[in-house]
């Protein structure tokens, strides 16, 4: 749960405002595309198989199945 917290759903908004708000010559967009591409790619996976309604999450996590919509 830190780990998904901490990295993963902290760092999708910044991914996304850095995509849409630098330019692609810019070269801070230069260096973190990379990066952002593997952090968006990464949370739709988990999206689509990991956190729905009897994904492996709800298998796996102590917090049970609706315990993650809490956290």
């Amino acid at each position: 749960i830190t780990h998904l917290l901490r990295t993963h759903l902290f760092m999708e908004p910044i991914a996304v405002a850095t995509w849409r708000q630098l330019p692609s010559v810019h070269p801070l967009w230069k260096l973190l595309i990379p990066h952002i591409k593997g952090v968006l790619a990464i949370n739709t996976v988990a999206r689509e198989l990991l956190l729905p309604a009897g994904g492996v999450a709800d298998h796996t996590l102590s917090v049970g199945g609706g315990g993650k919509m809490l956290l």
